[in-house]
This record gives C-alpha cells, structure tokens and sequence, in this order.
C-alpha cells in the first residue's frame, strides 16, 4: 500500500495533461475517490466538480436506479432516474447519480460504468452487497436507436422496449438485440448488472440525444409503470 502522505514525480503523457488542464510541472493531489465527498451537487455545479447522490431506504432491495453520468456529462439522465424513483417511492426504488459538471465534463468525469469500483465511488460502496433484483441504468449516446441493453431476460427487455416505443410515438427504433447496439451492458462486469442479485437482471437504457431532450419524461414514466406491474406481479407470486 502506498504511503498517502509520501511524494513522487509522476509522468503523464500529454493527452492525459490536456484532459485534467494542468501544464507541467506541477503539483498535483492524487486521490482514487473520484467523487468529491464533501460537495453537494450544487456545490459541484458551481466549481465545475463531481459530486455523487444517494437516495436510499437501508434494507430496500427490489429496484435500484442509476444515473452515473449526471449533469454535463450526459445530461437530463438524473431527471429520468428521479421521476422514476418518485413514481415507485423509497419503499420499493433506491436512486443513485453521479453529476459531474463544466464544459469539459464529459472528457473529465466520464468513467465507464465498467470501470466504476466502489473503492473509488463511496456511494456505489453503500449500496455494492444490497444485492438488487433489478438494476437500471440511464445513459444518452451519440446515436440514432434507443437501446435497452443488460443482461436482463431477453423477452423482459422487450416488453419494456414496447413501453419505451409508445411512450416516444416511435419517433426512434428501439433496439434489444445485443448483437444490433453499441451500448448494450452485455457484461457481468458493468455496473448495472453487478449491482443485481443474481448479476444478470440489469437494464441499461440508452437515449439519443433528442429522445433525452424532449422525451426523458415520458421515456422515465414508462419505466416506472413497467417496473410497478412487475414488482406487483412478483409480489402476488411470492411465498406467503
């Protein structure tokens, strides 16, 4: 283990230079927590910083949902995950987000959810052996399709794509097909499926840009009616 007080000349190459802002030499704080703990969001909008927030019931483990690219990065994501959690309630949603802002958000805080270990997030840390049945995760990519990725059942996935595509007036394709995405959380290791009991119920759910803009709302409330039926369907199916 390195000494945390201890000092060392460390040589970053330039590109990596460019993303942090910084011109050698200079004298740098390393820290593997990437979130800055003692910041609020707010706080974190006004400096430019990253800041994680947690809404949590201890004990709730049905649902936990996910917006690790908050605020600049991959922006309206936090309001998707926010109205689906007020839909379901403490009770039966957790809700967890990572926002990270500045014009140069995304090319400084945005780690992929792969790569997301709860030595580096504490509130990832919190939550990491709650064991979830289901997990969802809502990120916007650069391209065309909706995409409802993870490692979720296949015929799950698409009954909540059904949802997804009357929500939005089918004004984009909606993708399920592992093979057909970019983005589609198919690894045990992504954050969205490590977080389920079982490793392989999350829904990872990826909006273009204008689906995100102008349908978030009704993308959001379409998962959260999804998820309300389940948990009331497998809630009915449960030993008494």
């Amino acid at each position: 283990m390195h000494d945390p007080d201890a000092s060392a000349e460390i040589r970053v190459a330039k590109k990596g230079r460019q993303r942090l802002g910084i011109t050698p030499p200079a004298d740098v704080v390393i820290s593997r927590t990437v979130p800055r703990a003692y910041l609020t969001r707010m706080e974190a909008f006004e400096q430019n910083a990253i800041a994680e927030t947690l809404w949590d019931r201890p004990g709730q483990d049905t649902l936990l949902i996910c917006a690790p690219h908050a605020g600049a990065i991959e922006s309206n994501t936090a309001q998707a995950a926010g109205i689906v959690r007020k839909r379901l309630g403490p009770e039966h949603a957790s809700a967890y987000m990572v926002h990270g802002f500045g014009e140069e958000a995304f090319s400084r805080f945005h780690i992929t959810t792969s790569e997301m270990a709860p030595e580096s997030y504490p509130g990832v840390a919190t939550i990491a052996d709650r064991d979830f049945t289901h997990c969802i995760t809502f990120h916007v990519w650069n391209g065309d399709e909706i995409l409802i990725g993870g490692l979720a059942d296949t015929e799950f996935r698409k009954r909540l794509a059904d949802r997804v595509a009357d929500a939005t007036n089918g004004k984009r394709k909606v993708v399920t097909d592992h093979s057909q995405g970019k983005y589609m959380a198919s690894t045990e290791t992504n954050l969205v499926n490590r977080l389920t009991a079982d490793g392989a119920s999350g829904i990872q759910i990826e909006m273009p840009p204008v689906i995100a803009h102008r349908y978030r709302k009704r993308v959001a409330r379409a998962v959260g009616d999804f998820y309300e039926d389940e948990i009331a369907a497998e809630s009915s199916h449960a030993p008494q």
